[in-house]
């Protein structure tokens, strides 16, 4: 926090800063709900005694809480949900949930008055997951990756015996799959020269794009290089993205699983995946009135927050400003 001395001040009013709910993840969703609960309002009321103590020009509120919402309950608030079950006890926390978010959020904009622009916005939405597809498990029925001994129970990539001299591609998983070459003087046991990376990436794109499950049956699956996507592509970059069935599917990255599509998440239970879609809701002072919008991209929170305060914009920035 700073400056420190608020730190101090808001530790006295609401008691150590709640960063996150522990072990989201699981089963114990009596807790998880109450820990969500006692955080978000957390969250809320150091904004609010922000705002009523310094009332800073911008003031930027992060709530982890409705993502972790999402993950702990989609299959349990969703009739469509392949894994829901009728009358559970948590059917109803969706809207309980959203109505206490509601509730902060018009108290905090009461707080900060009419003539304050306010943005809502979220980098992805949220979708029912369908299950995983095991990346690494097709890896190695295609021959892009090798193991010294199949491991008896599922488990991370990191703790198999790789056959890396024998290796071309591993993956890790997540909301999508992030596939990385075995590139000589990349890799400390690199197999893939440098000069035939393109060619190598180009293969495995193509017989993604006819991945199959256990049944035979055709996987959707979007296949995307970085730079499709970047301008400039930082730290270290997978060689493919795969997206599997339009986010239905999350990306799997156990090995020994014994299949390729699984039901559930390799790092605990979880009912929804990252959607392409966030939100963007704007509005109060000076917002022109356009009602609903189409193409906003997460690319335009800056030049718009800019935009608010009446600031060029610096050379090279995307994204669209929205108040003008």
């Amino acid at each position: 926090c700073f400056p420190r001395d608020l730190e101090a001040e808001l530790t006295d009013c609401v008691g150590p800063y709640r960063a996150d709910v522990d072990d989201f993840r699981s089963d114990d969703l009596d807790r998880i709900y109450r820990d969500l609960v006692t955080m978000t309002n957390q969250h809320f009321e150091i904004a609010e005694q922000v705002w009523n103590r310094k009332q800073p020009d911008l003031m930027v509120v992060v709530e982890i809480g409705v993502d972790r919402f999402h993950h702990a309950f989609w299959r349990h608030i969703d009739p469509d949900h392949p894994r829901h079950e009728e009358g559970n006890p948590w059917k109803d926390r969706g809207r309980e949930y959203y109505q206490l978010l509601d509730a902060r959020i018009g108290r905090l904009c009461a707080a900060t008055g009419e003539d304050t622009t306010v943005m809502v916005v979220s980098d992805h939405g949220a979708r029912a997951m369908h299950g995983g597809f095991c990346i690494n498990e097709w890896l190695i029925q295609k021959g892009y990756l090798s193991l010294h001994e199949t491991p008896a129970l599922p488990g991370p990539l990191d703790h198999a015996l790789v056959d890396w001299p024998r290796t071309t591609a591993w993956a890790e998983g997540g909301y999508y799959a992030r596939i990385f070459l075995n590139v000589a003087g990349r890799e400390p046991a690199g197999t893939v020269a440098p000069d035939r990376v393109r060619a190598v990436r180009d293969e495995l794109r193509r017989e993604l794009e006819y991945a199959r499950n256990d049944q035979g049956e055709r996987v959707p699956v979007l296949v995307r290089a970085p730079e499709e996507y970047y301008r400039q592509a930082r730290g270290f970059p997978p060689d493919l993205m795969v997206y599997f069935d339009e986010l239905k599917l999350r990306a799997v990255g156990s090995v020994g699983t014994g299949r390729l599509v699984v039901e559930e998440n390799d790092i605990g239970p979880d009912g929804c995946n990252h959607d392409w879609d966030g939100i963007f809701i704007m509005g109060g002072g000076g917002v022109p009135v356009r009602g609903h919008i189409e193409g906003a991209e997460i690319y335009d929170v800056t030049p718009t927050i800019l935009g608010a305060f009446g600031l060029g914009r610096p050379p090279g920035i995307l994204g669209r400003d929205w108040t003008l």
